[in-house]
């Protein structure tokens, strides 16, 4: 259940012969063995009756971890006996009876974060996870939970090498918070740290890491209500994640030749093509998404073809020019804007 403060949640388990009003049995071990195994002595006040209603059982945590808080009872349950390194982590959280969370119970809170849950996390979760084609219905109820459930989704598919389902994640959260952001709210250039790190996505050795490092910074500007900043870091990183599923881990290489002397034209020429089926689908993310087939004609127009591109370098210019014309396909020379089709 959530904690009444906002500061994490508390997890209780119980066996199912435990009694609430005795201490007989705890997590359905023995209560006497339980102690003498765990070693906690710090369950009650001197002047508390001990029972499991007073017992201070129950760990506050910031994150549900039930494998790391409590697989030492099922060795416990087996073996009477416990792993001391494994409930480490129990015996260091701060924990509450079930008298205490009676009093800080919030029913209302509680009851809006289970709906928060079934309704938004679990289906959010189900339909990235399982590349299911259905509509996401993310509430803005809980604007921080639903960026951390995005999140961790992106975290664990980059684990797991579904880059596609890491990079879809990542575009839901950049589309999810760019609702969110004000007309009039202006967006700092991105601090060199996180261009470095969305660098390294491309790196297999570091990409683990650097998805973590991005992923917190992100939640980390949502909490200051910085929306564009997170929904542009989400996008950036979406984008490299689409290169690393349309290239792969290996780096593109292409011939290099000499350069064109200044003032000499480059000039390349295509047919023109016609789209019968498909047009699209072949370009990311939609081709690892769904996948792709695009059926066309190259053709060409008077036994030419049709399109051409021609650049040269000059000296003494800066920055790139690009200029569209439109010329007879026979003479090759420029037409008049009122001649061109």
């Amino acid at each position: 259940m959530p904690h009444l403060n906002g500061n994490g949640y508390i997890v209780m388990m119980f066996g199912l012969e435990d009694e609430i009003k005795k201490w007989s049995r705890v997590h359905g071990v023995e209560a006497t063995l339980f102690l003498q195994a765990t070693g906690l002595d710090d369950l009650w006040e001197s002047n508390e009756e001990q029972m499991l209603w007073t017992a201070r059982l129950h760990p506050i945590v910031k994150k549900v971890d039930v494998a790391k808080l409590f697989s030492w009872i099922q060795t416990l349950q087996e073996t009477h006996k416990v792993n001391h390194d494994a409930i480490k982590y129990f015996k260091e959280c701060n924990r509450l009876s079930l008298k205490q969370v009676r009093r800080l119970s919030d029913a209302r809170a509680e009851w809006k974060s289970r709906y928060i849950l079934e309704e938004h996390i679990i289906p959010l979760h189900n339909i990235l996870w399982n590349r299911r084609h259905a509509e996401l219905n993310i509430g803005s109820e809980s604007l921080i939970t639903t960026v951390a459930t995005l999140s961790e989704i992106c975290q664990k598919a980059m684990v797991s090498t579904r880059y596609d389902v890491c990079q879809q994640s990542l575009m839901v959260a950049s589309a999810f918070l760019a609702d969110r952001v004000k007309s009039d709210q202006t967006i700092s250039p991105l601090p060199n740290n996180l261009k470095m790190l969305l660098t390294k996505l491309q790196n297999k050795e570091d990409r683990e890491e650097a998805c973590k490092r991005i992923l917190q910074e992100c939640q980390d500007y949502v909490k200051l209500s910085r929306f564009a900043e997170s929904s542009l870091v989400f996008e950036q990183a979406a984008f490299a994640i689409t290169e690393l599923c349309t290239c792969g881990d290996s780096v593109p290489t292409f011939p290099r030749y000499s350069p064109t002397p200044s003032y000499m034209w480059t000039v390349a020429t295509a047919p023109a093509r016609i789209d019968l089926a498909g047009g699209w689908s072949d370009t990311p993310p939609i081709c690892f998404q769904y996948g792709g087939a695009v059926v066309g004609l190259a053709v060409n127009v008077d036994n030419r073809k049709p399109l051409s591109c021609r650049c040269r370098t000059i000296l003494g210019g800066a920055g790139i020019l690009l200029r569209t014309e439109s010329r007879d396909l026979k003479s090759g020379s420029l037409l008049d804007y009122a001649e061109s089709n």
